[in-house]
């Protein structure tokens, strides 16, 4: 017998995995054209007289970067709205449209999806650490990002190299708590809804919910 058989809870879940791995994928995405991004505004800031083509290159850089975190919050709002909905199935806490829809709110997204993620994990017994690093780091790193360069090529570098390490941080962080909800979630199914167990295979998720 299949072990996803254990609980009828199971098959009920909306499927998170691939969201996971989806956002984990967008986030070293992010990582990486800010990284490329960065390297071409300082180079610009250092040369004096910046040329037409430098411009063009970071300004496209900026574009990318912005279509990637634009690209993430949307992954991790349809994360958090399926994460939602499991842990209300489980008879967890949480309001899906603020898990949602918070991703989707300038500034709002810095407060309002890690408040409902904090309940929503909570309310199973899955709250971890690593949600509020991943939360500091995100709004240090959104704070980093919007410090004007100084005249100060000395400056501007650390800005920008703590803004990098600082999404490195929150990236790491964020997987770290995904992971973690995703497999309590898939333990307290298979354990009927109130205890942990052991996360069966993926076989047995509904796929119709699946991206």
């Amino acid at each position: 017998m299949d072990r996803y058989e254990t609980s009828s809870l199971v098959g009920e879940l909306r499927r998170t995995d691939r969201l996971t791995s989806l956002v984990g994928r967008l986030m070293t995405a992010v990582i990486v054209v800010d990284v490329v991004g960065s390297l071409l505004a300082l180079a610009v800031l250092g040369s004096g007289t910046p040329n037409p083509e430098g411009v063009q290159l970071t300004q496209i850089a900026y574009a990318m970067f912005l279509v990637t975190q634009i690209a993430t919050a949307v992954s991790l709002a349809a994360w958090s709205r399926r994460t939602v909905d499991n842990v209300i199935l489980l008879g967890g806490d949480g309001s899906r449209g603020v898990a949602c829809y918070g991703w989707l709110i300038p500034v709002g997204h810095l407060v309002l999806p890690f408040l409902e993620l904090g309940t929503a994990a909570r309310s199973i017994g899955a709250d971890h650490p690593a949600l509020g690093r991943w939360h500091g780091a995100f709004v240090a790193a959104f704070v980093a990002t919007l410090l004007p360069f100084s005249g100060s090529a000395v400056i501007a570098f650390v800005c920008t190299a703590s803004s990098i390490v600082l999404f490195i941080i929150a990236a790491w962080s964020a997987g770290a708590t995904m992971e973690h909800l995703d497999d309590t979630i898939y333990d307290r199914a298979l354990a009927g809804g109130s205890a942990p167990g052991e996360r069966g295979e993926q076989g047995g998720v509904d796929d119709r919910s699946q991206v």
